[in-house]
């Protein structure tokens, strides 16, 4: 679990933690438990830093990759992290094909 201290440390988590929206509820019960928002945001934070794919994620990460994209998704939309989502989103030119779903740079013919 060193990467999620690694991309995620405790000063960053403190900061980023009170803007992610709350949790759904889950009416009938039952499912699987949800996966931890601090792996979800090192996943994320990995795959924006690297630059690999987002398919790319090492096993090592608690965390699938789908999930990744899908929470990183949610976040993005969600109006409590509009700062935090539109800052992450256009920092980088990877992060913007990311968002996107291509993963690398499109080959032109």
């Amino acid at each position: 679990m060193w990467f999620v201290e690694k991309y995620c440390p405790d000063a960053l988590w403190h900061l980023a933690q009170p803007l992610l929206p709350p949790h759904p509820e889950r009416h009938q019960g039952g499912g699987r438990s949800r996966s931890d928002d601090r792996a979800t945001l090192a996943a994320i934070l990995y795959v924006l830093e690297s630059g690999c794919s987002r398919r790319k994620l090492p096993g090592s990460f608690p965390v699938h990759w789908r999930t990744t994209h899908r929470r990183f998704a949610q976040w993005v939309a969600s109006p409590t992290t509009t700062g935090f989502g539109s800052t992450a989103t256009s920092s980088t030119p990877r992060a913007t094909r990311w968002r996107n779903g291509r993963s690398s740079y499109s080959r032109r013919a």
